[in-house]
């Protein structure tokens, strides 16, 4: 929308209109404004037969638009020569001078204070995290250019439906959170899912106005929602397949209706907790210290590991089954939670330490843990683990500073890391090329030696071998025979051995 809908009001309606007191002293009715904390004011425009005319009241073309109330509307026309910001606007009246004091010829109407925003949110890169797989429960996030309007209720839809299953959650199915610049969700697999079922399973996300009916919408600050012609937000990712037998659960217990103290023994509960799934050890089953709320209601954070081969073992199990899974294990706490909050069952306990006839007890927010390999991986890549803290920290920023800024100080950081990597890696492919450049000069320098070497052998060896043709095998006579001076005289011809025959003849 880039005009504003500008209403004032007529005191003296019943008399005549706006237009009819110009015939007085009346000048004009106009609107003013001004960016906060600048001293001039500008004079606003509307749009008239297609021009763009000062925005007077008073004027002919709104004489017949004032209405018999006095009521008087304008459309204030923005663009292009009003930007974004904080504006003060005022609409003034000028009368015909009287000579008088200033105020007797102007009179200014109360000066509100207001934001013109025109651009609509959008996506900011992918959605949070960035590789495809994600664990069961883990937070997807959304990031938008500008903070949005989260109060509650939500203003937006969101839907996830499972592919390949009966699977379909609906916002208030999900664990939503709105918070600055961020929407994050996640599937609580507490509730209404087996997670057997689901593992590898694509799923399918739609964000904004779902469904043709719907007047929902994700919204700036300012009221201004997604872009129509681009339509909701839509993606898909899958859940990562994992060993369940290899992963733990981890949940938080409630109970209710038992004496609570601070030194509520921790052995007992996990007593009460392995009871109930029918396990004869505890060995499976982890308890951090139990906080009381009041007297009668405590909670804790438990942790079911995965099943062993020498512990743990399944009372009520038929032989040749095996151990259950920790989230199976959570699964059969919660149906019997269930069944005792809705008086179908009631639960006893052996031992005098655990006797609670009337102990009864929730679980929630229930997580579950692969083991160490599988988070290996299902781990993100570390060339996204960058750009995903980069992300994450724009959605920090919330509502401060100027959105636009925000954004383009984001995109340069990672234009600037993009670049530094490349030029990096050219500098790298720079410097092994250098490296084997340098390698295959360094081995034809030493080929080239060695050829060398081999050339002054052979040399050295021809020159013997003339020098024997000269002074004989036996080293005694070279004295005799004047050696030493033929012996010079091989130096020479061997030098020149390769040259004109006449330098053979004359050395011989």
């Amino acid at each position: 929308q880039e005009e504003l809908f500008i209403t004032v009001t007529n005191p003296c309606y019943q008399e005549k209109k706006f237009h009819n007191m110009t015939s007085n002293r009346l000048k004009d009715i106009k609107l003013l404004y001004r960016k906060l904390g600048d001293v001039l004011w500008k004079t606003a425009f509307t749009e008239f037969d297609g021009e763009l005319d000062e925005l007077d009241f008073a004027e002919l073309y709104q004489y017949e638009k004032e209405d018999s109330y006095g009521h008087s509307s304008l459309k204030w026309s923005l663009s292009p020569t009003v930007a974004e910001g904080t504006y003060e606007i005022k609409v003034g009246t000028r009368c015909e001078e009287l000579g008088g004091p200033t105020d007797v010829d102007r009179f200014d109407a109360p000066t509100p204070t207001g934001v013109i925003d025109l651009t609509r949110p959008e996506q900011y890169g992918k959605e949070l995290p960035l590789r495809e797989s994600v664990l069961i429960g883990e937070k997807i996030s959304i990031l938008f250019t500008e903070p949005l309007q989260c109060e509650k209720p939500f203003t937006f839809d969101l839907k996830v439906i499972i592919e390949g299953t009966d699977y379909e959650f609906d916002r208030e199915e999900l664990q939503v959170v709105c918070e600055g610049r961020r929407i994050g969700f996640q599937i609580d697999p507490s509730v209404g899912i087996d997670v057997e079922t689901i593992l590898g399973k694509t799923f399918s996300v739609e964000l904004g106005r779902v469904g043709s009916k719907s007047v929902s919408n994700v919204y700036d600050v300012n009221g201004n929602g997604l872009d129509p012609l681009i339509g909701n937000i839509k993606f898909e990712k899958k859940f990562g397949e994992f060993n369940l037998d290899e992963a733990s659960s981890r949940f938080l217990l409630t109970m209710n209706d038992d004496p609570c103290v601070d030194n509520t023994a921790e052995n007992d509960v996990k007593s009460k907790v392995a009871s109930i799934l029918g396990l004869d050890s505890t060995d499976r089953i982890a308890l951090n210290a139990v906080t009381c709320h009041n007297t009668t209601t405590a909670t804790a954070e438990v942790v079911i590991s995965p099943p062993t081969s020498s512990g743990g073992r399944i009372l009520r199990r038929k032989s040749g089954q095996g151990e259950l899974h920790s989230i199976g294990l959570f699964y059969q706490l919660r149906d019997t939670a269930l069944e005792v909050e809705a008086g179908r069952r009631k639960l006893s306990f052996k031992g005098e330490d655990m006797y609670a006839p009337d102990w009864s007890f929730a679980v929630s927010r229930m997580k579950i843990l692969p083991s160490a390999s599988d988070m290996e991986m299902l781990k993100t890549h570390s060339n996204l683990i960058g750009e995903e803290e980069n992300l994450l920290h724009l959605a920090s920023l919330g509502g401060t500073g100027d959105k636009k800024n925000d954004v383009i100080l984001h995109e340069l950081s990672m234009g600037f890391k993009h670049e530094d990597e490349k030029m990096e890696s050219l500098l790298a492919a720079e410097r092994q090329h250098g490296d084997e450049k340098m390698e295959a000069m360094m081995s034809a320098m030493q080929k080239h030696e060695d050829k060398k070497k081999e050339e002054m052998h052979v040399k050295k060896h021809d020159a013997n071998v003339e020098s024997k043709e000269f002074c004989g095998d036996n080293e005694a006579s070279w004295e005799d025979r004047n050696c030493r001076d033929m012996r010079a005289a091989a130096k020479v011809w061997q030098t020149h051995k390769s040259g004109k025959g006449s330098h053979r003849r004359t050395v011989r």
